[in-house]
């Protein structure tokens, strides 16, 4: 159970990642550290919440919605 734990934290946090690499991509050479870890912070909470938007749209594509 604890490893299906494990793996359930490590997906999200991986989902974080990958839903964060954009702005980090795009500011990575172009602003200073701070301003970075602003921009990074600035949009934590809308990553954070990417399963809620995963099931939309797997809920709205299983009723006929496009």
């Amino acid at each position: 159970m604890s490893r299906l734990l494990l793996l359930v934290v490590v997906v999200y946090i991986i989902g974080i990642c990958v839903q964060l690499a954009p702005v980090v991509r795009a500011s990575w050479d172009t602003v200073p550290a701070s301003q970075l870890t602003a921009d990074v912070l600035a949009h934590l909470p809308e990553a954070s919440s990417w399963p809620v938007r995963v099931f939309d749209n797997l809920r709205n594509k299983t009723n006929g919605q496009p």
